[in-house]
Formats: C-alpha cells, sequence, structure tokens
C-alpha cells in the first residue's frame, strides 16, 4: 500500500479525538479512492487491537520506551505523527502480541469491540473488509470477528461491493443484509426502518423463512413485535442527511422522528400509541428539544405534553 495514503489514514484517524474533526474532508478523502478506505480500515483495526492488549503487553516492552510512554501519557497529540513512526510503534506491539499469544487468545482481548456515539455527535467506526459506519447521537454498535454487527438506535452503513463478503447487520431482531451499498437503519425498539440510498439490501424479519429485498429509493418498515415488514418509497437525498446537521424525512414513523430527537438532544421524546406509526414528511432543523418538537407539531399537526421529564406527542390538545 502506498506509504503516503497510509500516512493519511493514520492522521485521519487521529484526527477523530478531536472536537475540530472535519467529518465532511474525512468522508471525501474515503470516497476519493478504493485504496483511502482499505487503508483506514487498516489503521483503525490495528490500532483497536494495540489499545486493547496494551497493558498486557507492556511487561514485554523495554522500561524506557519513549515511544511507548509518549503514546500512553496524557499530553495532546502533535498536529502530525507520519505514518512511518507510527508504524514503528504498532510493529513493536504486534511483535509482542504474537509471541505472547495475545493476538489470538489473551485475556485482554474481548469478544466484542463496543463503539458509541456521544449526545449531538455522530461517529464514523471503520468495519472489517471495506465499510464504514456512521452513529447518530446516543446510537451504539458492537463488532465481533465473524458474527453480524449489532447495532442499537440508528447508523448510516457505507459498503463497498464484494458480493464474497456481505455485511449482516442485526437489530431489533431483525437481519440486514448487504454487498455493496449505502443504507441507513433506525429503530426506536418498536419500529425499525431500513431505508436504502443506492445499491440493494434484504431485510429478515425474526422467524421470517424469507427476506424482503430494498433497491435505492426504498425503504421497509417493520414492526417488532409483529415482525412484520412493509415496503415503501424514500428518496435517496434524506438517506442518511442527518449526517449533514440536517433531518430530512420521507414518510418516517413519527415514533422514529421522536427517537432521533430524543438522541439527538439527550431528552426523552415519546409517541402516543395513537399517531406512533403516522408518516412524517419534512425537514428539523437541529437544535433543543424544544425547537424540534414544536417543528414536528407544526408539520405533523400533532399535540406535545409534558409528562414528567419527558415530551409526549399525541393526537390530542397540547398542555
Amino acid at each position: 500500500m502506498n506509504d503516503e495514503i497510509m500516512e493519511a489514514a493514520a492522521l485521519w484517524h487521529q484526527a477523530q479525538a478531536h472536537d475540530d474533526m472535519d467529518w465532511d474532508g474525512f468522508t471525501a478523502w474515503l470516497e476519493a479512492d478504493p485504496r483511502h478506505r482499505e487503508s483506514y480500515d487498516e489503521i483503525a483495526l490495528l490500532d483497536e487491537r494495540i489499545d486493547t492488549a496494551r497493558g498486557a503487553v507492556s511487561a514485554s516492552l523495554p522500561a524506557n520506551d519513549d515511544a511507548i510512554d509518549d503514546a500512553s501519557s496524557d499530553a495532546p497529540p502533535p498536529a502530525r505523527r507520519p505514518y512511518l513512526a507510527w508504524g514503528g510503534i504498532a510493529a513493536a506491539l504486534l511483535v509482542a502480541l504474537t509471541a505472547g499469544g495475545w493476538w489470538v487468545n489473551g485475556p485482554s482481548a474481548p469478544a466484542t469491540n463496543r463503539y458509541v456515539a456521544a449526545t449531538g455527535q455522530t461517529r464514523t467506526v471503520a468495519i472489517a473488509d471495506g465499510a464504514t459506519a456512521t452513529l447518530s447521537g446516543g446510537s451504539r454498535l458492537d463488532i465481533a470477528s465473524g458474527a453480524p454487527v449489532k447495532l442499537a438506535g440508528s447508523a448510516y452503513f457505507d459498503v463497498r461491493h464484494d458480493p464474497a463478503r456481505p455485511l449482516t447487520v442485526t437489530i431489533s431482531g431483525y437481519e440486514v443484509r448487504d454487498v455493496g451499498t449505502r443504507f441507513d437503519i433506525n429503530s426506536d425498539g418498536k419500529t425499525i426502518r431500513v431505508a436504502v440510498a443506492e445499491g440493494t439490501v434484504s431485510v429478515s424479519a425474526p422467524g421470517a423463512s424469507s427476506a424482503t429485498e430494498v433497491t435505492g429509493g426504498h425503504a421497509v418498515i417493520g414492526d417488532v413485535a409483529r415482525g412484520t415488514i412493509a415496503l415503501v418509497t424514500a428518496a435517496p437525498a434524506s438517506v442518511g442527511a442527518w449526517r449533514n446537521g440536517r433531518f430530512i424525512y420521507d414518510q418516517v414513523p413519527l415514533s422514529l422522528v421522536a427517537a432521533d430527537i430524543t438522541r439527538y438532544t439527550g431528552r426523552p421524546v415519546s409517541v402516543d400509541n395513537g399517531v406512533a406509526q403516522r408518516r412524517f414528511s419534512g425537514v428539523l432543523a437541529p437544535g433543543d428539544r424544544e425547537s424540534m418538537v414544536a417543528s414536528v407539531r407544526q408539520l405533523a399537526g400533532v399535540s406535545a405534553r409534558r409528562e414528567g421529564d419527558a415530551i409526549l406527542l399525541g393526537g390530542g390538545t397540547s398542555d
């Protein structure tokens, strides 16, 4: 792999620790060349292994290893850390990992790596085999080798085409299988929606004997309790639009809109059962809970009242 590309991948990975991370620039860089995604995946997965096993191998490294001391200190990282220097540290750790048997069997290596996006923020995670997932605020992703990816909340997936290595995501009992496309998934535990911007995914309900194919410009809405799936249209521009600071909805159940507001603001918004499945179309600007709820009230013609620390959307009269 080109050293310059690997160095850029390492710098992008390092930059994600800073509040001023340029997510738009990162996305553009990933999409500019297939080698960029491959290099970033290598860096991210290797870095995860190193962080996991750092404590277990520290005794195997020289006590005066300044590079390792610097890497574990509380000092902020330098503005630029050349990949070759970073790679030297990684290589030393990998030798210790392999020699000590930690790479495969070590007790410090968990079966699952968990990624969580903070409230009001997004987080992009590299998944093996050239895929990335961007988590919306308050969402969680669990990744384990050889197992389906587990999602709780909402995420946008960008998967490189490779029929031999499909990506499988499980959420709320449903299974989403994909080989090269862009799509997002949203669930509040009662309703699930899978919308496809381009390509094709298959969605299987719990216990179903067959899957439903969803192509670009379409979505499926599932009732978790009933295990049903309904195919609907979805504007491709609305899929994953929240990554760029706008919540664009095209016939989305109100319960999922409320879930988005809850995750984004960190303050609870719920929906009365009578309007939970009402379809909502419109654009919400990010803001505080009250302003976003006010927009939903105006656009959807629903009421809003306080119940404890939550706001309940319903069909009655607002408080």
